[in-house]
């Protein structure tokens, strides 16, 4: 059934549109914590791996800051509010913030961990916005989930 789609703006109008933006808020907030960890990770890691893991690290941290302010703007752009108080992120994300352990070993598990996370959370906001036609979000989470394949692909061969 194809669903009619009005215009506001540059916004959908009603319910879709309050949806798409709940669901892109938890892709903000989770992407947030993800950010402040992949930052923890790089400020803090120590051992044999240090110098992979401070560039892995810096490398996501500074992919999640263009992508959060993508989503962002896609929640304005629907005529929504972003997330932006830390109690948001942490109460909305989907990633849990770190353990004191910041070993490379431990530090290698969480990444995969949290890049398999994040890409559940955007599939899903994916999903929802194909099914309410929202193609303009399914592009912009298409290019992200992409990214982050890439890189979980990456940490798999590198766990071996």
């Amino acid at each position: 059934m194809q669903l009619e789609r009005t215009h506001k703006k540059l916004g959908l109008r009603g319910l879709e549109a309050v949806e798409i933006v709940e669901n892109l808020n938890t892709s903000l907030s989770t992407y947030q914590i993800f950010y402040h960890k992949m930052q923890n990770f790089h400020w803090n890691v120590e051992g044999p791996d240090f110098f992979d893991i401070q560039d892995i690290t810096e490398k996501l941290y500074k992919e999640s800051m263009k992508n959060i302010d993508t989503i962002a703007e896609r929640v304005r752009l629907l005529g929504g509010v972003p997330n932006y108080r830390l109690s948001d992120y942490i109460n909305n994300s989907k990633i849990v913030e770190d353990t004191h352990d910041l070993s490379g070993d431990n530090i290698k598990v969480i990444l995969l961990e949290d890049v398999e996370t994040l890409l559940k959370v955007l599939s899903e906001t994916a999903d929802y916005s194909i099914n309410h036609n929202d193609y303009g979000t399914v592009h912009v989470m298409q290019e992200m989930i992409h990214g982050l394949e890439m890189m979980h692909y990456k940490l798999q061969s590198w766990l071996k």
